[in-house]
């Protein structure tokens, strides 16, 4: 996604969040995604957000955007697990495969970490 389209889809998760009062989160965030919505987020009153990629080191991550009077400490994110399985020894599968099975899902590609 690039960041122009990060940003939209930011932003709206932003507006539902707010029109909601209920926490809402993104789809995974590129590092250099969360970098250039982060400065746009905090010019944003009312709001306030977390990031979390499943685990500590997670590189993509998504936010969870709240209002402020919210408390974001105690809400969990759901992710899921997908196992791939197969016979890869003599026919190495590349990310190209990966992402190419993936998108015979009904996952949205935001939603993949």
């Amino acid at each position: 996604m690039a960041p122009s389209e990060a940003l939209d889809h930011v932003l709206a998760v932003a507006e539902v969040a707010l029109r909601s009062w209920q926490p809402e989160p993104t789809g995974f965030l590129d590092p250099e995604e969360r970098f250039a919505v982060e400065p746009v987020l905090q010019q944003r009153s009312g709001l306030h957000w977390r990031g979390s990629g499943g685990i500590t080191p997670a590189e993509r991550q998504r936010l969870l955007l709240a209002r402020e009077e919210l408390p974001l400490g105690d809400v969990s994110m759901d992710f899921a697990l997908v196992a791939l399985k197969g016979n890869f020894l003599f026919d190495p599968a590349e990310l190209e495969d990966f992402e190419a099975a993936l998108l015979t899902t009904d996952v949205d590609p935001r939603g993949w970490g």
